[in-house]
């Protein structure tokens, strides 16, 4: 699914069914902040979100997640280059704030 769009700084694309994380293109360098709530998707594909240069926000709240190594290694990724990954309401989880992957940046 290819999604075209010019300058949006903030996308919501809440509750749309996706399955993945979408390629958005003429979005990697604007876009700062990706809302990926309700949808369906089960991991992400890591080179994906390194296109998007000045992304620093997603949120992934009530996605069907599954945390494994390779997910805990592009969550640790982000957090090390000061991008938030927001999951706290993910349903796979115990809603505590050891389950919750959140990093903001100065």
């Amino acid at each position: 699914m290819f999604f075209f769009l010019i300058f949006s700084v903030d996308l919501d694309l809440t509750n749309n069914s996706l399955t993945s994380v979408p390629i958005l293109n003429n979005l990697n360098e604007s876009l700062q902040s990706l809302s990926l709530k309700r949808n369906q998707i089960c991991t992400i594909d890591e080179t994906i979100l390194n296109s998007y240069d000045k992304l620093q926000t997603i949120e992934l709240n009530q996605n069907p997640l599954h945390c494994d190594c390779r997910l805990d290694s592009i969550v640790k990724k982000l957090i090390e280059s000061k991008k938030t990954l927001n999951d706290s309401d993910n349903n796979n989880n115990n809603n505590n704030d050891d389950n919750r992957y959140e990093h903001v940046s100065n």
